[in-house]
C-alpha cells in the first residue's frame, strides 16, 4: 500500500512536469508569436514601400484608384434620411446642369453637323458639275 509521502512526491513530480510542459508551451508559443509577428512586419513593410514606389510612379493611377474605392465605398453604404434631405436639391440641381448641358451639346453637334454636311453637299455637287460639265477649250 502506498504511502502518504509516495502519494505526495508523486504528485509533485507530475505537477512539476505538468508546470515544464506549461513553461515549454507558452515559450514555443511566444516564440511562434515572435516570428509571425516579425514576418507580418516585414511583409507590411514591402507591401508600403511597392505602393508608395508605385503612387510615385503613377499618380494618376493612384488618384483613380482611390476614386473608384471611393466611390464603391460610397455606394455600399446606405444612405440617411438626413444625407437625402441635405443633398437632394444638390443633386437636382447637379442634374438639372448635366441635362442642361447635354441639351446644349447636341445641339451644338446638330448644328455642326448640318454645317458639315451643307459643305459636303456643295463640294460633292460642284465635283459632280465639274465631271460631267464639257471640257473648255
Amino acid at each position: 500500500m502506498a504511502t502518504q509521502t509516495d502519494t505526495n512526491s508523486t504528485g509533485k513530480n507530475q505537477a512539476g512536469r505538468k508546470t515544464s510542459e506549461t513553461a515549454s508551451t507558452y515559450q514555443s508559443a511566444r516564440e511562434r508569436t515572435a516570428s509571425l509577428y516579425e514576418s507580418t512586419r516585414e511583409t507590411v513593410g514591402d507591401a508600403t514601400r511597392r505602393t508608395s514606389e508605385t503612387i510615385t510612379g503613377n499618380p494618376t493611377a493612384a488618384l483613380a484608384a482611390g476614386f473608384v474605392v471611393g466611390a464603391l465605398a460610397g455606394a455600399l453604404v446606405p444612405t440617411t434620411s438626413r444625407e437625402r434631405e441635405a443633398l437632394q436639391p444638390l443633386g437636382q440641381k447637379l442634374s438639372d446642369s448635366a441635362r442642361d448641358a447635354a441639351r446644349k451639346a447636341a445641339e451644338a453637334s446638330r448644328d455642326k453637323l448640318d454645317q458639315v454636311t451643307g459643305q459636303v453637299v456643295t463640294k460633292v455637287g460642284s465635283a459632280v458639275v465639274d465631271a460631267v460639265a464639257p471640257a473648255k477649250e
